[in-house]
């Protein structure tokens, strides 16, 4: 019973994981899209002297920045807290079953235990 509340929790998370990588997938498809179309646009309009082109700049600019802190958010920084949370559940479920520290370690301990 405790077993399959585990694998829930440890599925919910993997789902959590798989729903931020997928919606950083789909802005950055948005972002391609959109900026290809501003930039067209702007092409446009500079050629029949309407507007300057490099309008373009700005909007693009300033998503570029957007996209970056998102694909930090779900790649980089959202690592330690994923590791956190691994920590919290091994932590839960030694005490749950009496088992030693040592017997169970995270990914990233046992990585750093190679590489010695």
């Amino acid at each position: 019973m405790q077993n399959e509340k585990n694998d829930y929790r440890l599925h919910e998370e993997l789902r959590e994981k798989a729903r931020a990588i997928a919606n950083f997938k789909m802005h950055l498809t948005v972002f391609i899209l959109a900026n290809v179309l501003i930039w067209l646009v702007g092409i446009f309009f500079h050629y029949v002297n309407i507007a300057i082109w490099y309008w373009a700049i700005f909007p693009t600019g300033i998503w570029s920045v957007i996209l970056i802190f998102h694909y930090l958010w779900v790649f980089k920084w959202n690592k330690d807290r994923v590791e956190k949370e691994y920590k919290k559940l091994l932590e839960k479920m030694q005490k749950e079953s009496g088992e030693k520290e040592s017997e169970i370690t995270s990914p990233a301990e046992n990585s750093e235990n190679q590489k010695q």
